[in-house]
């Protein structure tokens, strides 16, 4: 062989031997990145999904402790009616149990119900079989327990039972229970397991049988942790081991096995109720060792091409960091809004709350007051860009250390600081309630469609009974916050309605609850009476006229005056009820004094402003009328001046129909308002009744009231309407009125409200003897100039001037 055909061959080996370290040196590279970027990857998914599982660990908890705040509040309103009464004559425990109910809704609780000692139905005295069962033992030792999956008391259906114990005397009489449903915990699981369609997360007891579960495992024949391990693990033994050790240390443990060809993380976290623990059986991410293995293929490429391994690293690092992104985004983003969800309002609220503890706090929930009509008219998509404008409208005035979340819906929760007065908050919500509503108002030509708000405020820190002040939790400062909204009334100069909560709202609530559950049998049993109110004629000097007033009389709670009641009826509808009640309770009377020949005397009854939003009611009134027989000539319906200065256009239209029926029409407290002279050439009414706050209070008896009164009744005469003076309760005040004309009075100097017996006898022949110096009485009887007008100062003319003529 020559030289040159040796150096040849020594040069090819050389290459060969160095192409074969360079690939021996890929392959070596190769292999150590793909063990540490694999092992990256592994710590990180691991990471990721142990963070998923605190997740729904969390999720599961919150819900159960919401259960159990309710209870609290459930078991004091329970504890205080046993406090003062024996069991046997605890008549009140179906109201109790339906306040209950009607409260627990806004906790999710699917049933409330109260046990004796032997476990019976309080109000059926069913046995629902629960005297032996352990949970219901210790409640009946003063301990809140938790159940195992059962079958409820009142449905059958499965569930789990919170259960609190009743005291009397502080001794445990029974057990307070409330229902959470098995559907309800599963889908509270099925809406944590976000990470995989292959996953599944299941609720087990302490002895690692499944309570409840997101996949349908009644499929399986696997019915326990155990079952599951020993039917479809490829390593029984590690897994018996890992469930162990979390179950004695009670902290979380996790394993990987194989399971139908796939790879699976088992996670078991114990939950703090029960030594109860969450599995989860989350998947290997085959998507992520595709990427892996595209990196390694392109970081050996690298080895030659330094740029491309870099790409590659990099590329690693975004898919990582997307990765972990998007877990973050599915926990914590409102989908609608793309900002923080209620889970991340809570707990960014908590830290923000911690971090400035000088700083006051308070939780705002709003909701759109009738949204569903927006989109019934508009359309879901149009409903939900609206929903986004309203966020973002709110999120625009939020200053530092303020977050805002949409929670669900056309529900808003709100973290918002004040000084010293809460009220400072709500002048910002006027502001945003504006401003909404600020592009619709703009627009000329345009019916607009406005948006109103309604706002419940509850400061982190509230006043005790005791004077000191207690910092809430968070999850309770929402809860109290959409309690107060039930109280929230419309704000002056804007489209917003608002309430802050107080303590005693909770008891008003519950008192609230117990007329509204009351009020349909008293009124299918008669239990409210009509009382009349003479109006006493003062140039004819008798009685011309009387109002239809409304008494509550019952036998368990005595007589109930209206303001404790007419406002909630008015709030909740019922007040359309009870007027077509005392309306037929009037027309029955009034025939009762046709047919015993008695001369019918005008009878007022007053009509809601409930009314006033549909002119079809007086269908109703004349179907009543006709039933009875009466003449519309002996009834006078009244309206109040505040509604009609709200709705002055439609109040003409229904004026015009009640005269066109026949009856009468009057207005009641005239001159409560701002607009009262201008209502007089807007509503053709027949009858004014002045404001008894004319003859009361510390303007009363001056020179601007007397020369205002005097000039209304001159107004109305010369307008052909009557005048009524109500609230009449001394002997000057008749002087002056008979003196000024008016037509007729009515107060407690000459009569309060009495029943229809004692007014028949009144009205219609029996003299009172007291109240004979009434028709003898004359101006000369009072020195007026010395009891009256001496208080008069002539400084006050001015002002008299400008009110008679309409200006503020």
């Amino acid at each position: 062989m020559s030289k040159k055909k040796e150096l040849s061959a020594k040069n090819l080996i050389f290459i060969i031997c160095i192409a074969i370290a360079a690939l021996l040196a890929v392959i070596a590279v190769s292999f150590s990145l793909y063990y540490l970027t694999t092992s990256s990857m592994k710590k990180q998914t691991e990471k990721l999904r142990l963070e998923l599982n605190d997740s729904i660990v969390n999720a599961v908890e919150k819900k159960f402790d919401s259960n159990f705040m309710f209870l609290t509040f459930a078991q004091k309103i329970v504890d205080e009616n046993f406090s003062s009464t024996s069991v046997a004559s605890s008549r009140f425990i179906p109201v109790i149990e339906t306040v209950l109910k009607k409260s627990s809704e806004d906790f999710g609780i699917e049933n409330v119900v109260i046990l004796d000692k032997d476990a019976s139905i309080f109000v059926t005295g069913k046995k629902t079989g629960l005297e032996n069962e352990p949970f219901f033992k210790e409640a009946l030792n003063g301990k809140e327990t938790l159940s195992s999956l059962t079958k409820s008391p009142v449905s059958g259906n499965d569930v789990f039972l919170f259960c609190a114990p009743i005291f009397q005397n502080e001794n445990p009489i029974g057990v307070l229970i409330a229902e959470e449903s098995l559907s309800s915990v599963e889908d509270i699981l099925k809406s944590s397991n976000t990470f995989s369609q292959n996953s599944f997360i299941r609720l087990s007891d302490e002895m690692g049988n499944y309570l409840a579960a997101s996949d349908n495992y009644e499929l399986n024949s696997a019915k326990s942790v155990l079952e599951d391990i020993d039917n479809m693990w490829d390593d029984t033994e590690k897994g018996r081991k890992v469930l162990r050790e979390a179950r004695l240390n009670n902290s979380t443990g996790y394993v990987l096995h194989k399971r139908d060809g796939i790879m699976y993380m088992n996670i078991y976290t114990p939950i703090k109720y029960n030594r109860w623990f969450v599995c989860s059986a989350i998947p290997e991410n085959t998507f992520s060792k595709k990427r892996v293995i595209n990196a390694i293929i392109m970081v050996s490429i690298s080895l030659l091409l330094s740029v491309a391994m870099i790409g590659a690293l990099g590329y690693i690092a975004i898919f990582q960091l997307n990765y972990q992104k998007k877990l973050h985004y599915l926990a914590y983003t409102d989908p609608l809004t793309g900002k923080g969800n209620y889970k991340w309002f809570l707990d960014e609220a908590e830290k923000i709350i911690e971090e400035n503890p000088k700083t006051k706090y308070a939780i705002i929930s709003i909701n759109i007051i009738h949204f569903k009509l927006y989109n019934k008219q508009f359309g879901r998509l149009k409903g939900d860009s609206k929903l986004i404008s309203v966020f973002k409208n709110i999120e625009d005035i939020l200053i530092d250390e303020e977050i805002l979340a949409r929670s669900n819906a056309d529900n808003y929760r709100i973290l918002m600081k004040y000084t010293d007065d809460v009220n400072f908050i709500v002048e910002r919500l006027k502001a945003v309630s504006n401003e909404i509503n600020k592009i619709e108002l703009d627009i000329k030509g345009k019916n607009p469609y406005l948006i109103t708000l309604c706002a419940g405020i509850c400061p982190v820190d509230v006043q005790l009974e005791s004077g000191k002040m207690s910092k809430l939790d968070i999850l309770s400062c929402c809860d109290r916050s959409s309690i107060a909204m039930n109280g929230a009334k419309p704000e002056l100069n804007s489209f917003l309605h608002c309430g802050i909560f107080r303590e005693d709202d909770l008891i008003a609530m519950n008192s609230q609850k117990i007329i509204e559950n009351r009020m349909r049998n008293a009124l299918r049993d008669e239990e409210f009476l009509v009382y009349l109110q003479p109006k006493y004629s003062l140039t004819e000097n008798k009685i011309l006229g009387a109002e239809a007033l409304v008494r509550w009389e019952s036998s368990n709670r005595g007589t109930e005056m209206p303001g404790s009641f007419i406002p909630i009826f008015e709030n909740n509808g019922f007040i359309l009820d009870l007027d077509l009640y005392v309306f037929e309770k009037v027309c029955h009377m009034i025939r009762s004094w046709i047919d015993r020949g008695l001369d019918p005397i005008l009878i007022s009854v007053n009509l809601s402003r409930a009314y006033l939003h549909d002119m079809s009611f007086i269908e109703s009134f004349e179907a009543v009328r006709k039933k009875y027989d009466v003449p519309p000539k002996y009834i006078e319906l009244e309206i109040t001046e505040t509604a009609v200065i709200e709705n002055t256009s439609i109040l003409t239209d229904i004026v015009n129909v009640i005269h066109k029926l026949g009856y009468y029409c009057s207005i009641d407290d005239f001159g409560s308002g701002y607009s009262s002279l201008n209502l007089l050439k807007e509503i053709p009414v027949d009858t004014i009744k002045l404001d008894k706050g004319f003859f009361s209070g510390k303007n009363a008896g001056s020179l601007q009231s007397a020369t205002i009164v005097r000039s209304v009744i001159n107004l109305a005469k010369n307008l052909d309407m009557k005048t009524v003076s109500e609230g009449i309760e001394d002997e000057k005040q008749v002087a002056f009125l008979k003196d000024a004309k008016c037509d007729m009075i009515q107060g407690f100097f000459f009569s309060k409200p009495i029943p229809t017996p004692e007014f028949e006898k009144m009205a219609f022949g029996l003299v009172i003897s007291e109240q004979t110096r009434l028709s003898n009485m004359s101006i000369d009887d009072f020195d007026m100039e010395n009891d009256i007008f001496n208080s008069f100062n002539t400084n006050d003319f001015p002002a008299a001037e400008q009110l008679f003529n309409g200006e503020n």
